[in-house]
């Protein structure tokens, strides 16, 4: 989980951010990533969608890696639109990726 991002600043709805993830989590079970408010409740978005996991069907880039687009307002680029996770308009917000069965790689 986290509330930060690579600076330490907190998430900020106001804000878009790209996560990159260059393969798939070391995981046995599958994963998930769930974006939340600081209520910790689910993100009201335009199109019900609320997180990603490995049975998530994303657009992968060129080179097999994936970019999740987190950000207060749908991309209009059709590729990124599909890997958009919502957060709160000019709000905090928290990250929550959960690996289930993680492999010893992933600690």
């Amino acid at each position: 989980m986290t509330l930060t991002d690579y600076t330490m600043q907190p998430l900020s709805g106001s804000s878009a951010y790209v996560l990159h993830m260059p393969v798939a989590p070391p995981v046995n079970e599958g994963w998930s990533l769930t974006v939340y408010d600081l209520h910790v409740a689910l993100v009201p978005n335009p199109i019900n969608r609320y997180q990603f996991s490995n049975a998530s069907s994303l657009a992968c880039n060129a080179d097999g890696s994936v970019d999740i687009y987190l950000q207060a307002n749908q991309p209009s680029n059709p590729g990124q639109a599909e890997n958009w996770l919502a957060t709160p308009n000019g709000a905090g917000f928290e990250v929550v990726w959960r690996l289930l069965a993680p492999r010893p790689s992933a600690h």
